[in-house]
């Protein structure tokens, strides 16, 4: 299929909507994407890709093609000339990183694999109601400790301690301003911070489990305690029909949720997928993106709509 492939302009990004995935026009850095078309002979938009050019790392925020263009080399192009870009930018690989259910993947995946991108890592999601699980005879009562603190009931001091502490396991200490403090808890003992159980706010009817940690296998049961106490916390203003999102990211986290819920088959698997890319020996100073790939017309854009 002959095609060519525009970088379009923010200010004229809005013709490719039917293309892009509805949450990227929510994203505060909307402005400072790049915005990639692919126009058939017949001047038609037939996909789009947008690209978050990050210095360390571009990531790859949406890809889309038309229904009667699918399996037709539209994708791989978009993604070709993205590489293109960031390799003129030294920009060293483009990152997707990408949640779907499970029987989704193969497609995208095959895409990502076709054009040169490697499996960095994979981890599977599941959903359980908050009724659900405070049904389980192992939560249905909060077990209170002394050990056991809400995030929100921390000093500052102690919050800096925490921060400090996820930052030394390669955690951002965003997490916990994305956390919900009324839900989240920690454990501390002689040795300081013993677990971690911290559930972010709820959205659209979902908490998600944020970040689980244990310092040692043995000590289980300070884990079932902070999360029988996050659960009936969050009981007090959550729905029951509330849904908790837990994303299992190594097989002891998998084992535990499984303790839990048994027969419990996964929501989602997330892939994160990257590519490297081989920056030119003389590329340097500011790059003329439109010199690139040229420009597209706020009329060819919107022809497709």
């Amino acid at each position: 299929m002959q095609l060519d492939i525009y970088a379009v302009p923010g200010s004229q990004a809005d013709g490719l909507r039917p293309f892009i995935r509805p949450g990227v026009w929510e994203l505060p850095d909307r402005g400072q994407f790049w915005y990639l078309a692919a126009v058939d002979r017949d001047r038609q938009v037939v996909g789009a890709a947008v690209i978050d050019p990050a210095v360390d790392e571009a990531a790859l925020l949406s890809i889309g093609v038309s229904p009667s263009c699918l399996r037709r080399g539209v994708a791989s192009e978009l993604l070709g000339s993205a590489i293109g870009m960031l390799d003129k930018a030294k920009i060293p690989g483009l990152r997707v990183s990408c949640a779907l259910p499970p029987a989704d993947w193969q497609a995208l995946g095959n895409l990502l694999e076709l054009n040169g991108f490697s499996l960095q890592e994979m981890h599977y999601a599941y959903t359980a109601r908050l009724d659900e699980l405070l049904a389980h005879p192992m939560l249905a009562q909060p077990v209170e400790s002394p050990h056991f603190v809400s995030v929100a009931a921390l000093s500052r001091m102690e919050r800096g301690e925490l921060a400090a502490y996820l930052g030394k396991m390669g955690v951002s200490p965003v997490v916990l301003q994305e956390c919900a403090p009324a839900y989240s808890f920690v454990a501390r003992g002689a040795q300081g911070f013993e677990a971690m159980f911290l559930l972010g706010q709820p959205e659209e009817g979902t908490m998600e489990n944020l970040w689980t940690w244990l310092r040692t296998a043995g000590s289980s049961r300070m884990l079932v305690g902070l999360l029988s106490l996050a659960f009936h916390k969050a009981a007090e203003t959550c729905p029951p029909e509330t849904n908790v999102l837990f994303t299992c990211v190594n097989e002891a986290s998998d084992r535990l949720l499984h303790h839990f819920l048994p027969d419990r088959q996964p929501t989602q698997c997330v892939r994160v997928y990257y590519s490297g890319t081989e920056p030119a020996e003389d590329a340097g100073g500011t790059t003329d993106w439109d010199s690139l790939l040229g420009e597209i017309t706020e009329q060819q854009v919107t022809a497709y709509q």
